[in-house]
């Protein structure tokens, strides 16, 4: 108990206890403080993409993904990093269930990324609103530097694809951005449709999410 004087009264308060962190818990306290630092540089890398403005929801998801990440030692994984690889950023419209193409590992060179996009029939593997004339595929590729855990650089292409026609060609992607040995990089992708010559804003068809994580 802590007695003191105030304006000529007594008064008599609880004295505060001392918190004492523990190994552990300074760890954690780090590694939280990094997967928001991380997480950040991934909605940047996105913004190019995403169409709505990310709310408190999507950004505590996504910390925790990372988190999950760092707990898990996902970023010694050279391909398919867990927790991030896949991730969604619009539940109510999942790119894996909206876009079913099977993207292969990019290849990094010394003249940027590229990206291989396979031949796929629209009707089997793209799921369209009623009336879709046209589809826009718009892919990122971005890196981000996990030792001052900043957003490096990015890329970025629209393919746009006539919503009729059903067999769609394989072509390959070239984005001239610089990776660095040790970054964190990203494929996302994003769907966005015309049906009646007016683009689709309703979130339940926005599909936007991370196709391919990897530590270069």
């Amino acid at each position: 108990m802590v007695f003191y004087q105030l304006n000529g009264k007594s008064y008599v308060r609880a004295k505060p206890s001392v918190v004492k962190q523990t190994k552990h818990t300074r760890q954690r306290a780090n590694d939280f403080g990094k997967a928001a630092q991380i997480a950040k540089a991934i909605r940047l890398s996105a913004a190019a993409i995403l169409p709505f403005k990310p709310d408190r929801n999507l950004i505590n998801q996504l910390n925790k993904a990372v988190y999950a990440c760092l707990c898990n030692n996902g970023f010694t994984n050279t391909s398919a990093i867990p927790f991030i690889t896949g991730f969604e950023f619009n539940e109510k419209s999942k790119l894996s269930e909206r876009c079913k193409i099977k993207i292969p590992e990019p290849h990094i060179h010394k003249d940027g990324v590229t990206v291989q996009l396979p031949a796929f029939n629209i009707s089997q593997q793209i799921s369209l609103p009623a009336y879709t004339t046209e589809v826009n595929i718009k892919m990122v590729v971005a890196g981000i530097d996990l030792q001052s855990l900043a957003f490096c650089n990015s890329g970025e292409t629209i393919i746009t694809i006539d919503g009729v026609k059903n067999s769609i060609p394989a072509r390959e992607i070239n984005f001239p951005i610089s990776i660095n040995k040790g970054n964190l990089v990203l494929l996302l992708m994003a769907m966005e449709y015309t049906t009646d010559q007016k683009t689709v804003s309703d979130k339940r068809w926005l599909p936007v999410g991370i196709v391919k994580a990897w530590v270069y």
